[in-house]
């Protein structure tokens, strides 16, 4: 794994961070400016239900590449990297 820091804080009511892009990054040891900026996708980060247009996008970036999101996971993906990204990547002091 590759330590990749995320370049774009959260910052409502501006801007989304762009923190799933960094732990995708990371997982897949690959450069953040390869990815998609999917955090500029709108409704993303805004907790809406049903579909988003970043999610769509996302699954075909995975597609292409060769990997593939169990749909398990589809509702949660943010919150999965997010929480890899704080845990993993970079942890606190001690923990």
């Amino acid at each position: 794994m590759k330590k990749v820091d995320q370049t774009k804080l959260h910052v409502p009511p501006f801007h989304n961070g762009n923190c799933m892009n960094a732990a995708f990054a990371s997982i897949l040891e690959i450069d953040i400016e390869d990815i998609p900026c999917f955090e500029d996708m709108p409704s993303h980060g805004e907790g809406k239900k049903g579909a988003q247009s970043w999610f769509p996008a996302l699954l075909d970036w995975l597609g292409a590449k060769g990997y593939y999101l169990p749909a398990k996971f589809a509702n949660k993906v943010a919150a999965i990297c997010t929480a890899f990204w704080n845990q993993v990547v970079e942890p606190k002091e001690g923990e």
